[in-house]
């Protein structure tokens, strides 16, 4: 990613996190990401994106974090039915 696309999308993320959140900015962040090819059917791959100068553990946490949020989501999307 060039320097450039970087502080692009870092700066978004802060412009984001200060929209929503009272002018708060943003400590620590992870982008996951999962992209398909628009060429071929069987090329796809997921990466993520984190701030180069943020501690591993602070990356692993938040992706803790994110898991358990959704952990109670169906598998497959969509709504569960209660009945």
């Amino acid at each position: 990613m060039s320097t450039e696309t970087l502080r692009a999308v870092e700066d978004a993320i802060q412009a984001h996190i200060a929209d929503e959140n009272q002018g708060n900015i943003a400590a620590g962040w992870v982008a996951f990401v999962y992209s398909e090819s628009m060429h071929t059917t069987t090329s796809s791959y997921y990466d993520s994106l984190v701030p180069e100068s943020q501690p591993w553990h602070s990356t692993v946490g938040l992706v803790r974090m994110l898991a358990a949020e959704y952990q109670d989501l169906p598998l497959y999307g969509g709504v569960e039915d209660d009945d």
